[in-house]
């Protein structure tokens, strides 16, 4: 769903109070200045994709300078370096748009959502947010099976091979998952870059949350870990729910349900 679609109610009465208060008026004005199908994040982040919505930014910074857009985010994630692209090209614009997660914002989808303005992020009550380490997908030996890279895996065959200088191709075996063969090259290249994106995420995920950059590794190394909207709210990861301030009753609830699944972390009550 597109929220600037004339063909589309695009945001509830809730959020217009929210739209309101940062300049955009009415749904009527925003259609008229930028047309259909834009600012929409509801794909799968390609290269292409990524390209496409930057443009769309960009469009919408110059038609209507000083008035803050809609991003609407339903997307699984998908690629990081476009998705660090469009995050810049947020962190460009003299006025960065209003977030609004309409279903799920997950891997990289989260970090742009959480991050890309760290302020007027807002889900609506269905919102799911999802962060979890990235991570490279490979073929198992069995040449039929795709097995997406662990992080601790690739890290203890690197270190491995720091000290097997001759071995140049490993097998790396993880749980749940038939093995795979990486090249040394590989290995390393993989190594570090998975490394610096957890750093990356640790980094921004704790400038705009209530989390600690140890809090956010000690989560990416816990797997895929969902927030609901209370949840994220009680976390610091968005700033409203269905256009309005969470009350203290839905912060703590959602709080106590997330730390009850969720192991060291260090704004959870002991």
């Amino acid at each position: 769903m597109s929220v600037f679609s004339a063909r589309n109610a695009f945001f509830s009465a809730a959020l217009s109070g929210l739209l309101s208060a940062c300049g955009v008026t009415t749904q009527q004005e925003v259609s008229r200045n930028l047309g259909p199908d834009t600012l929409d994040l509801t794909t799968m982040i390609t290269p292409q994709s990524a390209s496409r919505l930057r443009n769309e930014l960009r469009r919408a910074s110059a038609e209507m300078p000083g008035t803050p857009a809609v991003m609407t985010i339903n997307s699984p994630g998908g690629d990081v370096i476009p998705g660090f692209r469009i995050i810049d090209q947020i962190q460009n614009m003299e006025t960065p748009p209003v977030m609004n997660c309409t279903g799920d914002a997950a891997s990289m989808a989260a970090i742009i959502f959480v991050t890309a303005t760290g302020q007027n992020r807002n889900a609506e009550s269905d919102c799911r947010i999802m962060i979890h380490q990235s991570y490279y997908t490979v073929m198992a030996t069995d040449g039929l099976t795709p097995v997406a890279s662990n992080y601790d895996s690739i890290k203890s065959a690197f270190e491995f091979s720091q000290a097997e200088t001759d071995i140049m191709n490993f097998t790396i075996t993880q749980p749940g998952n038939p093995p795979y063969v990486i090249s040394r090259r590989t290995l390393e290249d993989w190594h570090e870059k998975l490394t610096d994106r957890r750093d990356s995420f640790a980094t921004m995920i704790s400038a705009n949350s209530r989390f600690t950059q140890a809090d956010v590794y000690s989560l990416l190394d816990q797997g895929d870990v969902y927030f609901d909207a209370p949840a994220a709210a009680w976390a610091g990861l968005i700033d409203t729910i269905d256009g309005k301030k969470p009350s203290a009753a839905v912060l703590a609830d959602g709080g106590q349900r997330f730390c009850d699944n969720i192991e060291n972390i260090s704004i959870c009550p002991n």
